[in-house]
């Protein structure tokens, strides 16, 4: 019999590429792991890794192996799924802005709807979200994509659509209309942390404009994102979701969308804390500035 949790870590293997990487996922030693691979070796009774260099690659069995482990992971998310309640403990993640907007109406609309649901959020960078699920230290996490970078889903993880939103220009007020993007060449821009997708997708869209941004201030926080616009610090991107009343900055809505995607392990969507989550995500998302997709 094949070690479920042996397969978890060939699995991850796959995705990430080297031991070291499945032993920081996992927060084990590179010797341990390399010790499970190795008994999940015997277990199968043929090869399932080999060195590559200084590195070691799936073999033809391995990759096999690699995508069963994946249907075996989803089984057993789908079986524990059948058996639950809505009950014991629901770990959610989210970025900032949704923090803020969206997720205390949902909490509000799931403790009522479900009292014996314990709830948690965790606020971190949807950059995160991905390997905080595999990992099974969250069980829903809301990520994102924008028109210029579409989501591109990991092995083990499904998504729903849960809104769109408007991404703004916020520059100073404009004596002689809206800003656009091209008008923005020369000034300083303010955008999120090197490696965050708010980075990246400044980046991407003054790109399209035809010119690199000039990024002088790197925030996460949109409120204080408009706060140094109205203090004439620079120009940034901000979502519907982040945006707050600022006096002296000027909102030009763009033709892009970042879209919010509701993440969970692949299997667990019908699991009814999964489910009642999503549920009350929707409700709560505002219909009358947002459009739902």
């Amino acid at each position: 019999m094949l070690d479920v949790r042996r397969l978890m870590l060939l699995r991850d293997l796959a995705r990430l590429g080297t031991i070291a990487a499945v032993a920081e996922a996992h927060t084990y030693t590179a010797s341990a792991v390399s010790q499970q691979l190795t008994a999940l070796q015997r277990e199968a009774g043929v090869p399932l890794i080999e060195r590559a260099g200084r590195t070691v690659q799936l073999t033809a069995a391995g990759r096999v192996l690699a995508g069963h482990a994946e249907t075996v992971l989803a089984a057993l998310e789908a079986a524990s799924a059948s058996v639950a309640a809505v009950q014991g403990s629901l770990r959610i993640g989210a970025f900032p802005s949704a923090v803020r907007t969206l997720l205390p109406a949902a909490l509000v609309t799931l403790a009522d709807r479900h009292p014996g649901l314990d709830l948690t959020v965790h606020e971190l960078d949807p950059a995160a979200m991905a390997v905080r699920l595999l990992d099974r230290s969250l069980d829903v996490a809301l990520m994102q994509s924008y028109d210029l970078l579409p989501l591109t889903p990991e092995a083990g993880l499904s998504t729903v659509d849960l809104l769109a939103e408007t991404v703004y220009l916020a520059g100073p007020p404009a004596p002689a209309g809206e800003l656009s993007l091209a008008d923005c060449a020369e000034r300083v821009w303010i955008a999120g942390s090197p490696g965050t997708l708010c980075h990246s997708v400044t980046l991407q869209a003054c790109h399209l404009a035809g010119y690199a941004p000039r990024i002088r201030h790197h925030v996460d926080d949109f409120t204080a994102v408009l706060a140094l616009v109205a203090a004439g610090r620079g120009v940034a991107l901000v979502p519907s979701l982040g945006v707050v009343p600022t006096p002296g900055v000027t909102l030009t809505p763009l033709p892009l969308q970042r879209r919010t995607h509701v993440a969970f392990r692949s299997g667990s969507g019908g699991h009814p804390a999964v489910a009642a989550c999503v549920s009350a995500l929707r409700d709560a998302a505002p219909a009358d500035s947002l459009r739902v997709v």
